[in-house]
């Protein structure tokens, strides 16, 4: 007489918008339950909400689905790892998580399998990152994405190793860059992408198959990390380098912004002119009907800005 094998079990780290997306994508699939099933969700804690960029508390709908939730504020901890490692997960899923996993929590699939290797088709460690891999590792892949003015990026499922973004790949999702994309859409269209390759790795894993390419490392690149006060726009750049740089960093993230009268101004949105002038960057054009402002090789008109307390001046210079 025979039975039915038993579900594989993943384990799911997140405290990001695109884990909440990818997570209820694998919930929702036909396969889980009978032969998928979560072990455990860990949430991060929600005093790290302020600091983290796309935070969100998946924990209440996890519940309510059946899985069982913890939070954390490190997985480097030894509390942590015991808690991953008593999940017992053949699969062990991190997505949107700040930290780079530990070799403690890596090896948790293969030491319940008693594999040699870290990855292999019943079980293993998945990570999601927001470029087509290898381009691309490391920090704010969204914002770069469009200051480095690329007409594509994508959405990579990869293998997690102890270096950054450097495990096999998965599974890709090519997504296009159109010439007016802003943080807030290409967020958006990452948000989806999450959500189809989130039901693409539930189903492998459901049926204990995933597979893998190695990464080419001579088309690999790194992106640093961006912090919100480099958000300053710098009026010796190009309009189009400029144009970018606003649109690269509006909402989810804090915003572009210049500085007049010690206020920092935020700027949502501008337009590249065609103008001459012979003005040194960063001198004010005119200020009425709109401010203009004098760049590197032309000027820019300031669509959307706060306005200053202090009311800006024609002639001057912004820092």
């Amino acid at each position: 007489m025979s039975t039915q094998p038993s579900p594989a079990t993943f384990t799911f780290v997140t405290g990001h918008e695109f884990g909440e997306a990818t997570f209820r994508a694998i919930l929702g699939l036909p396969e889980y339950g009978s032969k998928l099933r979560c072990s455990l969700l860990a949430c991060l804690d929600q005093v790290k909400s302020s600091v983290t960029v796309g935070y969100t508390d998946l924990g209440p709908f996890a519940a309510k689905s059946g899985v069982p939730v913890e939070y954390l504020r490190s997985i480097k901890t030894e509390a942590a790892q015991k808690l991953l490692r008593e999940s017992a997960p053949d699969y062990l899923m991190i997505v949107g998580w700040s930290e780079l996993a530990p070799s403690a929590i890596l090896d948790i699939p293969k030491s319940k399998h008693r594999g040699v290797a870290r990855h292999a088709a019943p079980y293993g460690c998945i990570g999601m990152h927001q470029t087509l891999l290898p381009e691309g590792r490391g920090r704010a892949p969204i914002p770069w994405a469009i200051i480095k003015g690329l007409n594509r990026t994508g959405v990579t499922a990869f293998l997690l190793e102890e270096a950054a973004d450097a495990g096999g790949i998965v599974d890709q999702i090519e997504i296009p860059i159109d010439p007016t994309e802003t943080a807030t859409t290409l967020f958006d269209k990452a948000r989806a992408s999450h959500i189809e390759l989130g039901a693409r790795l539930g189903k492998k894993m459901a049926m204990r198959a995933l597979s893998w390419t190695d990464q080419d490392e001579r088309l690999a690149s790194t992106w640093p990390r961006r912090r919100p006060e480099e958000g300053k726009i710098d009026f010796s750049w190009t309009a189009v380098e400029i144009d970018r740089f606003v649109r690269a960093l509006t909402p989810p993230y804090p915003g572009a912004f210049f500085v007049w009268a010690n206020e920092k101004i935020r700027v949502h949105k501008i337009e590249p002119l065609q103008f001459a002038h012979t003005e040194n960057p960063g001198t004010i054009l005119a200020t009425d009907p709109s401010l203009i402002v004098a760049v590197k090789d032309s000027a820019i008109r300031f669509e959307v800005f706060e306005r200053p307390r202090v009311p800006l001046a024609a002639g001057t210079i912004l820092a």
